[in-house]
């Protein structure tokens, strides 16, 4: 009986909460990363990513690092490797606009040395068009890595129950919730408002692996909270709001 129990446990009670998946003897691979969203559209992206093997070292170091760029449909559709000589390296994605979608993610990993990395982190900073100054947020949850095989993978896994999550913000008009999806197969996620109690669905959304997907909120009534259910136990939204001023906000939600 005890046996039994342990089996059910093992494998089926905590199976339901674990966001990783375990590593096969297959997947050979010197790092993983966050997944990184950009925009390319009204938006400037830049990005700082972080040395991470001279952070490990706590001293400067030469790497070889290559960006990994999807589509919002999820297809792969630009690489571009960087030599990082200190603790971080400042990018200007907007470099590569003729390369990139409208919008969309990516992830790092690493080429040279052959040191394992177990983790790549970093920042990516919005400014519009017309202004100088730029927004970051840090990456997502996404242990994306690259294996020997030359295939994108990820370490992430859906759970087969629902999850709900509710930025902390009160929804209006001006809002747009950028999600990436970090995972291996299709997220299907629901963005709904609750008000008086009640929830209403405003937009369901089938987003492709490695793909994104912005929500835009129309929302004009008060006190009412956005909602997001998926089986995703670390979905999270990149928030960006207009601001009465004209320019805009951004945060992790």
């Amino acid at each position: 009986m005890r046996s039994i129990l342990k089996y059910l446990a093992k494998n089926v009670l905590l199976k339901n909460f674990t966001s990783y998946k375990k590593i096969k003897s297959t997947d050979s691979f010197l790092s993983v990363s966050d997944f990184f969203p950009y925009r390319n559209d009204q938006f400037k992206t830049s990005f700082v990513l972080e040395n991470s093997k001279a952070m490990f070292d706590a001293k400067e170091c030469s790497i070889v690092a290559e960006l990994v760029f999807f589509t919002s449909d999820g297809n792969e559709c630009f690489r571009k490797s960087i030599k990082i000589n200190k603790f971080d390296v400042s990018i200007n994605l907007n470099d590569f606009r003729k390369d990139l979608d409208e919008f969309g993610g990516f992830f790092v990993t690493l080429k040279s040395p052959a040191d394992f990395i177990p983790k790549f982190r970093g920042y990516t900073g919005f400014s519009e068009m017309k202004d100088k100054f730029y927004s970051y947020v840090h990456g997502n949850f996404g242990h994306l890595f690259r294996s020997n095989l030359s295939k994108n993978k990820s370490l992430a896994k859906i759970s087969n129950k629902y999850f709900y999550y509710s930025p902390q913000v009160i929804l209006n008009e001006k809002q747009e919730f950028f999600i990436l999806n970090p995972y291996e197969e299709y997220l299907d996620i629901e963005f709904l408002k609750l008000s008086n109690t009640k929830l209403e669905l405003i937009e369901s959304k089938s987003v492709a692996s490695f793909g994104s997907y912005i929500f835009r909120s129309f929302a004009q009534e008060t006190d009412t909270l956005p909602i997001f259910r998926s089986k995703s136990p670390t979905l999270r939204a990149i928030i960006f709001e207009k601001c009465a001023n004209g320019s805009f906000d951004i945060f992790h939600s």
